[in-house]
């Protein structure tokens, strides 16, 4: 099986790599499954992606200005957006795992063909 990019998988390869959910995320990335970059709402500063939560996330201090430039407020905002909004996974009710294997086993496996009678 190739990937996007030249990768060689067996099928075997894929399940194993996906059984962990970090490899499954960074390859889904990697393949632009899932977007890698998101720019916050808030200050269009590139947020950072945090894994562990499955969230790209921006909390940056914002520096406004005030009364024609003499007084400076600086603020800290938070910013945060699931990393599957958007995708297919969004919203989905199983787990990214299963959805891939499954989608890797229909891909993969031969079907059965019906003959008309």
């Amino acid at each position: 099986m190739y990937g996007c990019t030249g990768c060689k998988f067996s099928l075997i390869q894929f399940i194993e790599m996906s059984a962990d959910a970090d490899r499954l995320w960074q390859f889904l990335i990697r393949h632009h499954v899932l977007v890698g970059v998101c720019f916050c709402d808030i200050c269009f500063a590139e947020c950072r992606l945090d894994l562990k939560r499955k969230l790209f996330r921006c909390d940056q201090k914002v520096t406004e200005k005030l009364h024609e430039g003499l007084t400076k407020v600086t603020k800290r905002h938070s910013f945060s957006t699931s990393l599957v909004a958007g995708s297919w996974f969004d919203k989905q009710k199983f787990s990214q795992q299963l959805i891939c294997r499954s989608c890797c086993l229909w891909l993969v496996l031969k079907h059965p063909e019906n003959q008309a009678t």
